[in-house]
């Protein structure tokens, strides 16, 4: 009441101006209460930063002009932010001769890797492959059919040549992953044609081996990348696996060629050939049960070169030859012992190439879903 009676005569007293602008005066502070208390609903969506302005008594301050950026970050009308410098043009035209350049080095390291190692059928480097197969013939060495393979590994490796020189693969990640490992590849399958057929086989097997770990390198770099397409996969890929599996058979026949260059003994040789097949039988396992992607084209190819093995020991004519190079007079037991353990594993890298297949589209199955959740996951936020 004593308030009341104070107030009072203020009131009184005031001309009707005055009321009138006090009164608009308390409905401005009353909207202003209202909007603060809007703002503090959606503080949990704004962020907690702005709770700070709060907390030091500046809502309408700071808190006002941190909104305002909130809105231009947003693309507010009223975008008033410093636009982009435009991007440097000769990055582009940089890039795009990087692609150019890469692609025509792709296909020149193939072009002559092509033509040395076909050249050297004919006998223009020294003595041909088959030649030299006779005189090192030994307990690993595949039937002649087996080594027909290397038509589809320079046919598919062909398409790979003339896929990557398209626009739409040429800046593909697998293309720029694998070709330093390609190009070395084809510089140490040149280097080998030349030392074997100069019968230098010290030296073609180092070169053998800079093959399988520039092969392997390539496979296991792709691997690590992200989930790539079918089309690049059977593209870009594959023709590196069927290359690979290949050269993982000819290097351990290089490894008993040496040997039998250097004129090793029979329980040498045969510890060499049984060592060798169970290499072959632990670098199929792993590239179906370890690698980051199951590849079932190594087993195959396994399987395929272990196949010749068993189909030439059925009938030794040259490993039996009297008149070839460090003769061993091998026993019936040893030769059909080794055979048979060729055709078990044989079938049994054909079993892990059927795992590898459905442990791939397994893996492809689990990389599609989980790309789906996250899809839904960014669509919901």
């Amino acid at each position: 009441m004593k308030l009341a009676r104070r107030q009072a005569p203020e009131r009184l007293d005031m001309t009707p101006l005055q009321l009138l602008n006090q009164h608009n005066m308390r409905q401005e502070k009353e909207k202003k209460l209202a909007a603060s208390s809007r703002d503090l609903s959606h503080l949990a969506f704004i962020g907690a930063p702005y709770w700070s302005h709060f907390t030091r008594g500046d809502p309408y301050g700071e808190f006002q002009r941190d909104k305002n950026l909130l809105k231009r970050s947003k693309g507010s009308p009223n975008d008033e932010r410093p636009k982009a410098e435009p991007a440097d043009p000769k990055e582009p035209k940089e890039e795009v001769c990087r692609v150019r350049v890469q692609s025509w080095l792709n296909m020149l390291a193939y072009l002559v890797n092509l033509g040395i190692t076909y050249g050297s059928l004919t006998g223009a480097f020294g003595a041909t492959n088959e030649e030299l197969s006779e005189k090192y013939q030994i307990l690993v060495t595949p039937a002649g059919y087996a080594f027909a393979i290397w038509g589809a590994i320079f046919t598919w490796e062909g398409i790979f040549a003339v896929a990557q020189m398209f626009p739409s693969l040429s800046t593909s990640p697998v293309v720029h992953t694998v070709t330093p490992w390609w190009i070395f590849a084809c510089c140490f399958q040149v280097a080998w044609t030349l030392f074997f057929a100069q019968d230098l086989i010290p030296g073609s097997l180092v070169c053998m081996l800079g093959i399988l770990l520039s092969l392997v390198t390539a496979i296991l770099r792709t691997d690590f990348l992200p989930e790539i397409s079918l089309k690049e996969y059977f593209l870009l890929r594959a023709p590196f696996s069927l290359h690979c599996g290949w050269i993982i058979a000819a290097s351990v026949l290089n490894i008993n060629v040496l040997a039998d260059y250097y004129m090793s003994s029979q329980e040498t040789m045969l510890m060499l050939a049984m060592v060798c097949l169970a290499g072959i039988a632990v670098i199929v396992a792993l590239f179906t049960f370890a690698a980051p992607r199951a590849d079932p084209l190594i087993g195959l190819v396994a399987a395929w070169a272990l196949l010749g093995i068993y189909v030439e020991l059925e009938n030794p004519e040259n490993l039996l030859n009297m008149n070839k190079f460090n003769y061993i007079a091998w026993p019936q037991l040893v030769i059909e012992s080794v055979r048979r353990t060729a055709l078990v594993l044989s079938i049994a890298s054909a079993c892990a190439a059927s795992i590898a297949i459905f442990r791939s589209g397994w893996q492809r199955m689990r990389a599609s879903d989980k790309s789906l959740t996250s899809d839904d996951a960014t669509a919901v936020i």
